[in-house]
């Protein structure tokens, strides 16, 4: 889900530029990498969008023609009323249709195709940068050349609803051209005062001084008399003997340190330091970082990928799976081969599944012992509904339907005698709705079901993955629980302590995993006492 926010606010970076005055970058000094991957996203979220097709009737001019003075007001609109850098709510009447439109990343000739681009974009706006984030400011705008040009300088500031909390702050100037039919806008350029780079490197990273202020700010106790200095609470689940290795798998937009630290709280509430209380002594989380979730970028250079049809060891999530697979295997060897127990947060929870469908039953069996899924996103959307992994998660289940590997394998495999548990955990803590206000969690809740299984309106969930797409079939346990999805209260930059990794919470589904592996392990017994 959030590397779509990515896509828009790195569009919305490339709509920004003017000409002339060396204090602004244009498409002229952009690298053609930089140019062909927003080439390529816009075309991605056309194709998400489902608007391209769409047949535009011919359209009906109000005025025969306009005069500069006119434009300007229409532009001035634009800017001070309808915010149209981040709304994209523009004036068609003061272009003309052939108008081009030029930034430093993007260049195409066509009204309709702005317009249709703009359509296609705005939904993941309104999703990550809700109105009462984001603001534009009109800085100048007057009439050039004689009548023949309006340049307006701006600026642009939005804080994005991703995990790390990124802000683009944007300053740029526009110039029109007016030479299109009846005086309107025939050229449309812009230039803004950062490079591409840099505004990439605005949206992988923290708004500092936001953290600032979180970190001034109130935090949740987590247990009673955390704040005060009291230890936690003794855990209802200890795991006792030979206890085995956890693994845990980060969520999309998610980084390791949000396990460890989250949100730059004391390591002694993040998921790793509840799982050491409890027994776990070797638990690793894969090294992801924020900034390589960019890798998933990769999938434009998959055909299946563009088409929507991406399979589960495609070039989009590789980069993860190769990530994971190392750790597996590293913490498997530091355990003296003693298998792991896979915990996946949000989307690593079908990404583990996934690793175990392109590395085979043999490999999966020999190194993992259970997956345990934390709110994630098991179910594909109906076909009526744009696939946000690009049909990979429904080609995984086609492809290892449910939890496969519960079912023994046949005669001969070398490893077909070891058991591999499930436990999928969800939440009905918050129901989605689209009245609510805007920023709500019901109402971000709304959204975010209907992009993950085509619809969110009374819809239970833990705010960003519906109950209903969380759970698998033929499991060992399902476990529905009443929290949050992640470690940030829904639509704020504030840690929760009332999540699936929150002290308070773990215990709830931990003590499913305690029971599969005393049964495991029951089982491991019973040749060995046949031999007594």
């Amino acid at each position: 889900l959030w590397i779509l926010a990515l896509f828009r606010s790195l569009q919305q970076v490339s709509s920004l530029a003017p000409q002339s005055a060396s204090r602004f970058s244009t498409i002229q000094g952009t690298s053609a990498a930089t140019k062909n991957l927003v080439s390529s996203l816009t075309a991605v979220l056309n194709a998400l969008g489902n608007k391209s097709q769409e047949v535009k009737p011919v359209r009906v001019r109000k005025f025969a023609s306009l005069s500069s003075a006119e434009v300007l007001e229409g532009i001035r609109t634009d800017f001070v009323d309808n915010e149209y850098l981040w709304s994209g709510n523009i004036s068609p009447e003061i272009y003309d249709e052939g108008c081009s439109f030029t930034d430093p990343t993007l260049s195409f000739n066509g009204l309709s195709t702005f317009e249709k681009n703009l359509a296609n974009l705005k939904p993941w706006i309104e999703r990550f940068v809700p109105a009462e984030n984001r603001r534009v400011e009109l800085r100048s705008i007057a009439i050039k050349d004689g009548g023949t040009a309006v340049e307006a300088e701006w600026r642009m500031v939005g804080n994005i609803e991703l995990p790390w909390r990124p802000r683009l702050d944007l300053e740029g100037r526009t110039r029109y051209v007016l030479a299109g039919d009846g005086g309107r806008i025939s050229s449309y350029d812009e230039a803004w005062a950062i490079t591409p780079s840099a505004a990439l490197r605005q949206l992988i990273t923290p708004y500092e001084p936001a953290y600032e202020a979180k970190r001034a700010g109130p935090q949740p106790p987590h247990w009673r008399g955390r704040l005060e200095g009291s230890s936690p609470p003794k855990p209802k689940v200890v795991f006792r003997g030979a206890v085995p290795a956890m693994v845990v798998l980060p969520g999309f937009g998610n980084a390791c340190a949000d396990y460890v630290e989250p949100l730059n709280q004391p390591e002694e509430v993040g998921l790793v330091a509840s799982l050491r209380r409890r027994g776990v002594s070797d638990c690793s989380v894969v090294p992801v970082q924020r900034s390589d979730w960019l890798k998933v970028l990769r999938g434009l250079l998959d055909i299946n990928f563009i088409k929507g049809d991406a399979q589960p060891d495609g070039e989009a999530f590789a980069w993860y799976l190769d990530l994971a697979k190392s750790t597996i295997e590293n913490s498997v060897e530091s355990s003296s081969g003693a298998r792991v127990v896979l915990i996946g947060h949000s989307a690593g929870g079908w990404l583990a599944r996934a690793l175990c469908e392109r590395e085979g039953e043999d490999w999966a069996r020999q190194h993992i012992r259970g997956i345990v899924t934390l709110g994630a996103p098991h179910l594909g959307p109906p076909s009526t509904t744009p696939d946000q992994t690009r049909g990979t998660v429904g080609n995984l289940n086609r492809r290892s339907p449910g939890a496969s590997l519960r079912r023994k394998k046949g005669p001969g495999s070398t490893f077909g005698d070891r058991d591999v548990f499930y436990v999928t955990v969800a939440s009905d803590r918050v129901v989605g709705c689209a009245a609510s206000p805007s920023g709500s969690a019901a109402k971000i809740a709304h959204d975010s079901y209907a992009m993950v299984c085509g619809f969110g309106e009374g819809i239970p969930g833990d705010g960003v993955v519906p109950l209903n797409s969380a759970h698998l079939d033929d499991v060992n346990a399902r476990i529905t629980l009443n929290c949050f999805h992640s470690i940030n209260e829904a639509g704020t930059t504030l840690p929760t302590d009332d999540w699936y990794g929150a002290e308070g919470v773990v215990d709830k589904w931990l003590c499913a995993v305690s029971s599969e592996l005393r049964q495991q392990q029951l089982k491991e017994l019973v040749p060995i006492l046949n031999l007594l």
